[in-house]
């Protein structure tokens, strides 16, 4: 296959299913753990997968008739091996740590030693956001280094009387939760990171702004003098050529609407023609812009008289930019503290914030246009002064600010990938203690489409990510804000942008870290948790897009997969200019947004229902303090419109609501049940049934695949009866556990211990539920 052909999802889905398969049967039958799969395994899963085919099973191959009559037992898809998927949702360093216990607890023996564990079944892994991190670490150590990063069976914990690298290598996560400020490093270096961006980007886009008005000083300059309103100061000119045109906008819209008017009486037949009213509407938001730029460029001159009516040196205008660095700071941190009730950034913006948000930044957006303007006057008066160096200099700076200035090695994102590499990735082989640049090493230039290469096994890993599309001329990517765009070892790309192999996709270099960290990108203009938030706001997005606020990447789109495309890279000017004034981001563009996988989906189940997986295991450690499942409800309802797919839980003994804080105690068979004596006062109010539900996925026909009705084995943070002391204990001191925000990403060992615990003690007690797992093949 061309590695430069733009593929479609059914092309990707077919080719990459085939490598799964072949690599997922070899890695059965070279499986050395004899402790886990016998040597007859091979056998056993044709003999045990034979019951689907006589239609006999208690599974998702024998549909309940009654409701659903029309699929059949014997269309159940991969009777000859299984095709489990584990989706591990976003939620930072809280996510990551209750997933890593799901993922040991799914490697726990079953009752049947003959019978293999339910992670050995595991044929696919789908990460978003914060869950990419363990995901990551689980592929990146068993490709790699052919081990199980998350600790010995016999010691999931990590015992330090336990020396092995499996031990070693969870110990060494759980003591790194604070991975943002590295000891080495410390709080300040992470401050220092966030200002050197807000640096670039306020002075690149000051620079360039300031070269907009050099022209536009010259251009208006010539402009009065035939128009003859030139009076000898430049700044006056310049204000009288601004409110010439503001007064030409402001007629011409007039004329506009007054002819538009006079055809609906005159010419019935032009007022009644649907093209030429479009034409009109379209043209008249043109002058509505016009109409705005011109005021604020006649403002411009006004604002500049106010606050210095005679530039005196080069000093006052440092001071002027000085000042607004300031001023742009503080907006910055206003907007921070804004999102402070809202850390999850996943409701939508109330009207007080719609305002508060955008009178801030309007004042800071026409400050720091007041300082280029300034700036742009203070170079010509040197410039007629003889001093023209400080122009050639000033362009000089802008040329290399706006193009010489790689803009995803300049914003926090680069600062970012690196501390989670440094904790999720590091080097076995490296000491704890050793110094950064040991310890990511290795993983800073391993690939992501190395994973597919080598003997050593590990579920195939689709890590999620948005690529953002509010422009998208498609009204479903508008109305979403992106669509999934997925990063795996042998294709990258989305429904909006086609595919492409992952060893030509960004110049063929798109490391494993940077596809961790993009996919854990959650603070990025136009986007926000399943597409809302405050970020979403256009006027919040200027913002974080002009201080450079992003943890997103800027990529070529895979439309452009020629050598000589791949290799450009995202400057000030491209992408960067047309994003703050919001051009681009659509599905033709030349450079894409990737953000986020959360801003899509949440819970990582999207592309893996799109894959048909019969059996789903959902690990959620989101923040849902109110039992609300709104993340998954949002995946629910985009799998419904995308692919028809209908997710169900009709068992009411494994239904959602069991899962909800409370649901114990209003359990009327449990009512005469003695509780745990783990449980502390009020706290056995406040427990769920059980961890666990178990849903019917109902996929229909679509052209040779046949309907059945697969399984979603939903495992969700809540608390539940049966659990070690010390989780109890630590809700007593922590009342938001586990649901504490996604704001907090600084964990320190106890909190890491108290999530990989649940994760790991909920999915166990599912294992041993026995009418539960009869449910599963």
């Amino acid at each position: 296959m061309d590695k430069t052909t733009n593929l479609n999802a059914d092309e990707v889905i077919a080719d990459e299913k085939a490598r799964v398969r072949e690599q997922f049967l070899a890695h059965f039958s070279t499986e050395e753990d004899k402790d886990y799969l016998q040597q007859d395994y091979p056998k056993y899963l044709n003999k045990g997968y034979q019951r689907l085919l006589d239609g006999n099973a208690v599974n998702g191959g024998n549909p309940d008739k009654a409701r659903y009559p029309d699929i059949e037992a014997a269309d159940y898809p991969a009777k000859d091996a299984p095709e489990y998927a584990l989706a591990i949702s976003g939620g930072g360093i809280r996510s990551a740590s209750f997933a890593i216990g799901v993922i040991q607890g799914l490697k726990t023996r079953q009752s049947d030693n003959k019978r293999p564990s339910i992670f050995h079944k595991l044929s696919y892994l789908s990460t978003a956001s914060g869950g990419g991190y363990a995901g990551s670490a689980l592929s990146w150590y068993q490709k790699k280094f052919n081990f199980f990063p998350f600790g010995k069976r016999s010691t999931y914990a990590g015992s330090q009387h336990n020396s092995e690298r499996e031990n070693s290598t969870l110990s060494y996560i759980r003591q790194h939760g604070k991975y943002l400020t590295p000891h080495q490093l410390g709080g300040a270096s992470l401050v220092g990171t966030v200002l050197l961006s807000i640096f670039h980007s306020l002075i690149a886009y000051t620079l360039l702004m300031c070269f907009l008005f050099l022209v536009l000083m010259q251009f208006f300059g010539v402009l009065a003098g035939v128009l003859d309103v030139n009076t000898g100061s430049a700044r006056f000119d310049f204000f009288c050529v601004a409110l010439l045109l503001l007064a030409a906008v402001a007629v011409l819209f007039a004329a506009t609407t007054l002819v538009y008017g006079i055809s609906s009486y005159f010419m019935h037949w032009l007022a009644r023609n649907y093209p030429f009213r479009i034409k009109v509407q379209k043209f008249l938001g043109y002058l509505v812009r016009a109409l705005a730029a011109t005021l604020a460029l006649a403002a411009l001159p006004l604002a500049a008289q106010f606050v210095d009516p005679q530039i005196s040196s080069p000093l006052w205008s440092g001071s002027m930019v000085g000042g607004a660095s300031l001023s742009s700071v503080l907006g910055v941190l206003v907007s921070l503290r804004q999102m402070k009730n809202d850390s999850d950034n996943s409701k939508p913006p109330g009207m007080a914030d719609k305002l508060i948000s955008s009178l801030i930044v309007i004042a800071l957006v026409f400050v720091v246009l007041v300082v280029a303007y300034l700036l742009a006057e203070l170079l010509l008066t040197l410039a007629a002064d003889g001093q023209g160096l400080w122009l050639i200099l000033a362009l000089a700076l802008t040329a290399f600010f706006g193009l010489g200035v790689n803009t995803n090695q300049i914003s926090p994102h680069k600062m970012y990938r690196d501390r989670l590499m440094e904790t999720f990735l590091k080097d076995p082989n490296v000491a704890a203690s050793d110094k950064l640049q040991m310890r990511g090493k290795d993983a800073n230039d391993s690939l992501l489409s190395e994973l597919a290469q080598g003997n050593n096994w590990s579920p195939y890993h689709l890590i999620n990510t948005n690529i953002i599309l509010n422009n998208a001329s498609h009204p479903k990517y508008r109305g979403r804000l992106g669509d999934s765009f997925v990063l795996s070892p042998l294709y990258c790309g989305s429904d909006a942008t086609s595919y492409v192999a992952t060893d030509i996709f960004i110049d063929g270099k798109l490391t494993l870290a940077t596809a961790m960290s993009i996919s854990g990108a959650a603070l990025n203009p136009q986007a926000g948790v399943s597409g809302i938030g405050k970020t979403t706001t256009p006027l919040v997005s200027y913002l974080l897009t002009f201080f450079g606020m992003r943890l997103g990447y800027w990529a070529l789109n895979p439309k452009h997969t020629t050598e000589k495309d791949q290799k450009r890279k995202p400057n000030y000017i491209r992408p960067g200019t047309g994003n703050l004034f919001n051009f681009g981001h659509e599905e033709d563009s030349d450079f894409i947004e990737l953000s986020d996988g959360g801003h899509f989906d949440n819970t990582a189940l999207y592309e893996l229902v799109r894959r048909r997986l019969p059996v789903i295991i959902l690990s959620d450690g989101s923040a849902d303090p109110h039992a609300h499942y709104d993340d998954f409800g949002n995946a629910v309802e985009r799998i419904r419109v995308d692919f028809g797919v209908r997710i169900r839980f009709p068992d009411p003994e494994f239904n959602l609501w069991g899962m909800s804080p409370g649901s114990a105690a209003l359990r009327p068979e449990q009512s005469d049940e003695k509780t745990d004596s783990n449980i502390i006062g009020e706290q056995e109010d406040q427990l769920a049934q059980r961890g666990y539900a178990i849903g019917d996925i109902v996929y229909p026909t679509v052209g040779e695949n046949k309907a059945f009705v697969g399984k979603l084995v939903y495992i969700k943070a809540t608390l539940v009866n049966r659990l070690p002391r010390d989780l109890y204990a630590y809700k007593a001191a922590n009342p938001e556990y586990p649901n504490q925000p996604t704001s907090d990403q600084f964990f320190d060992e106890r909190q890491f211990e108290s999530y990989r615990e649940l994760g790991y003690q909920l999915t166990k007690q599912l294992i041993q539920d026995d009418k539960a797992m009869r449910q599963l093949p």
